[in-house]
């Protein structure tokens, strides 16, 4: 079994476990719930892999593609920030800390008082969780979409050095119609410049400045997945332990 689904059971059976109604809300409806829903992105946008070097995805394509690339990322992110509330409603490690006031602020897992916090808890799991810290703020930095004015993007198609003269062509020809004198051949034109070139599998993180970021999507992904589950099952077995200690 492979470690996304083994982490997706001990979410569903931790559920039962806990004995504070918040930390069951985070879990259930939190983590839980974003959980599949990054599976789920995984799964498609693994399938785009297999169109390396084929035709440009038409429009509707790209908007779903850009749609699970997004959702992947935000819910990542939310699940880890989810894990941190699980936490803290279970363990009561910042007192007084709810959703509604300014100690909120204060749950983050990477946070300096929420580690102390835990660290008191279970220095055991502190360690375990810092062994991350580099890649959560890695993705924080580049792929997190909330962070940022604009979406991660994986475009339908990119123009490579040997489709520049088709461009060229396609584009000069698209400049020439008038789509007040006949729009059908405005827009067969405009289409047919947005068919030029090949799909390649990568995705960019946009910046304020001119030096857009861009991720090659398997790769990116891979680095992503495996360190989240990884995290996230150390979190849950953590919150497992701890369960029992407590309960003696």
């Amino acid at each position: 079994m492979n470690q996304d689904s083994i982490v997706v059971g001990k979410g569903q059976e931790l559920v039962a476990k806990l004995t504070d109604q918040r930390a069951i809300k985070y879990l259930r409806f939190g983590f839980n719930t974003r959980a599949l829903q990054i599976k789920t992105s995984w799964f498609h946008l693994n399938d785009l892999l297999e169109k390396d070097g084929g035709s440009n995805r038409n429009p509707y394509e790209a908007v779903q593609t850009n749609i699970y690339l997004n959702s992947y990322y935000l819910n990542l992110l939310g699940a880890i920030d989810n894990l941190a509330w699980v936490l803290q409603h279970q363990f009561n490690l910042i007192q007084g800390a709810t959703d509604d006031n300014g100690k909120r602020n204060k749950i983050i897992i990477f946070g300096k008082d929420f580690g102390a916090k835990l660290n008191a808890l279970d220095s055991e799991l502190v360690r375990e969780i810092e062994s991350y810290k580099k890649w959560f703020e890695n993705v924080k930095e580049f792929r997190d979409p909330a962070a940022h004015r604009m979406p991660l993007y994986c475009p339908p198609g990119i123009i490579t050095d040997k489709y520049i003269d088709n461009y060229k062509q396609a584009s000069e020809k698209h400049a020439a119609q008038d789509y007040s004198v006949d729009s059908t051949a405005f827009m067969e034109a405009m289409h047919e410049m947005a068919m030029v070139g090949e799909f390649k599998p990568v995705f960019v993180g946009f910046t304020e400045g001119d030096e857009d970021v861009f991720f090659p999507l398997k790769k990116t992904l891979i680095e992503d997945y495996e360190p989240f589950w990884s995290l996230a099952g150390t979190v849950l077995a953590g919150v497992e332990r701890n369960l029992t200690r407590h309960s003696r």
